[in-house]
């Protein structure tokens, strides 16, 4: 060991840490591990993380103990991955992000280790909590209308799948200007309204014709093509009816200018404009900025909406609307740059969704254009930017930024 030997540096440390031929001595310990892990010796970057977390031979330090964690965790070290994972749940030397948590974790349990499975399923409970509100209201709400023939489409479409993530947003922006969720509850369910409407119609054989949707046979393959056109139209409709609903109590005129731009991000100018494009678009050379455009129509416009109506009932002004507006765009650009890698990435059981098919299909995507590492980096700065937006926000924008985290990292 004292002839530089990174390996007996290693064994030196673990037997002073644990007694064995010598008395326990964690300082010496210490010593033994912070040389070898300088070599570079990843086992001794794992023990060295150890003594930092505990203060263990020497004084405790989060921030160190991250770093050295980070080294072997990188070396595929699944222990280190756990922990890593660990730290960023409670938030020892760095800021609390369960996206971050959820990542390691979920690094942790691709090399097998004990208790990081335990771990994805405790993120995952916390990231379907806003699910189940919203089906909650929904299933209440469906409930309480006159029946129809195509009342179960509409709730198979509707209900019991999907992240809820714009749900999420809404809630998150809300925080921000200490709005009640039950003041934003109305706004959430018609939100996923016309995301299922328009999720039903782009898996229509005449659209995308996928067979699969949020881990279960697509609304069309489950109740016939003409049922699900028609669920899809009423699914629309419905997300209108719940905004101007007498019981929501928000009044008449922010209740106008909410619809009138639910409207406006959901027809040809939106949501609908954009899938024409992304299917006119394929198999031919776009640019970047015609991509972007389509795009920001197809998914952005959405989550345009979601920031926009928040600004509204919180009677922001004219110029922190369109701010949000913005925002909201950009946040749904992201989110459509992470689907187009799970597209490539993940599988059809943690996707729910058949996946690898934007190429057979010849979509045109960033992805596709730039190529992986050129749309990452690209994905990268945009979150930057975003992110950068908020920190005008403080603390009260900490929910938005974990769950813009969750966006590009997760795998589902």
């Amino acid at each position: 060991a004292n002839l530089g030997d990174d390996k007996a540096q290693y064994n030196l440390g673990i037997m002073y840490n644990k007694g064995l031929g010598v008395p326990v001595n964690n300082n010496e310990a210490f010593r033994w591990f912070f040389l070898s892990a300088n070599q570079g010796n990843v086992l001794a970057n794992y023990a060295l993380g150890h003594s930092y977390l505990k203060g263990s031979g020497i004084k405790k330090n989060y921030k160190l103990a991250l770093k050295a964690f980070k080294y072997s965790a990188l070396r595929e070290h699944p222990t280190s991955r756990l922990i890593i994972g660990n730290m960023y749940y409670k938030g020892q030397g760095v800021i609390v992000s369960y996206p971050r948590a959820f990542l390691w974790w979920s690094l942790a349990e691709d090399l097998n280790i004990s208790g990081a499975s335990q771990n994805i399923k405790m993120i995952k409970k916390k990231l379907s909590k806003n699910a189940k509100k919203i089906d909650k209201f929904l299933i209440k709400y469906l409930k309480s209308q006159n029946q129809s023939p195509l009342s179960q489409p509409m709730k198979y479409g509707l209900i019991s799948g999907g992240k809820k993530i714009r749900s999420t947003i809404i809630f998150d922006t809300g925080r921000i200007f200490n709005i009640n969720e039950k003041k934003l509850i109305n706004i959430c369910a018609a939100v996923e309204c016309m995301h299922s409407y328009s999720l039903i119609h782009d898996d229509l054989p005449c659209m995308d014709n996928d067979v699969m949707r949020r881990g279960k046979p697509s609304t069309h393959i489950k109740y016939g093509e003409a049922s699900a056109v028609l669920a899809g139209s009423s699914l629309l409709t419905l997300s209108f009816e719940i905004i101007a609903d007498k019981k929501y109590k928000l009044n008449a005129k922010l209740k106008n200018e909410i619809i009138k731009s639910l409207a406006n991000c959901s027809g040809h100018t939106g949501i609908a404009g954009g899938q024409e494009l992304d299917l006119k678009f394929e198999n031919k050379n776009k640019k970047i900025s015609q991509i972007i455009d389509m795009q920001k129509k197809k998914t952005g416009k959405l989550f345009n909406f979601c920031l926009y109506a928040v600004g509204v009932i919180a009677n922001k002004s004219n110029k922190e609307k369109k701010f949000l507006s913005n925002l909201g765009e950009e946040i749904g650009l992201l989110f459509q740059l992470a689907d187009d890698f799970l597209d490539i990435k993940s599988s059809k059981k943690f996707a729910g969704k058949p996946v690898k098919k934007d190429n057979k299909k010849g979509k045109s995507t960033l992805l596709n254009l730039m190529g992986e590492k050129k749309a990452y980096l690209y994905a990268l700065n945009l979150k930057k930017k975003i992110l950068l937006k908020l920190k005008k926000h403080g603390k009260k924008g900490m929910n938005l930024i974990n769950t813009i985290e969750f966006i590009l990292e997760r795998n589902f």
